[in-house]
């Protein structure tokens, strides 16, 4: 799987990764910054379905800060 995404703090992220059962995960590949670009060096995102959640997890490294987990957050599906 490949992924490219623009974000509004002067980043491109491209990544590369697999779809394994109801995972998918992806790590950056290339991280390129604008001349006032947030420091980021690196990416890894993971998105999982654990039953009627849709689970996401965020690590990022920075300029001497190495890759850690920086967010995480759920969805939940919702019937009407």
């Amino acid at each position: 799987m490949e992924v490219t995404l623009a974000h509004p703090l002067g980043i491109v992220e491209v990544a590369e990764g697999s779809v394994t059962g109801t995972t998918i995960d992806v790590a950056s590949t290339t991280v390129a910054l604008t001349a006032t670009g947030s420091a980021v060096t690196e990416l890894h995102r993971t998105w999982w379905v654990d039953g009627d959640l849709l689970r996401y997890q965020l690590s990022m490294g920075m300029r001497e800060v190495p890759l850690a987990r920086h967010l995480t957050g759920q969805l939940r599906r919702v019937t009407s």
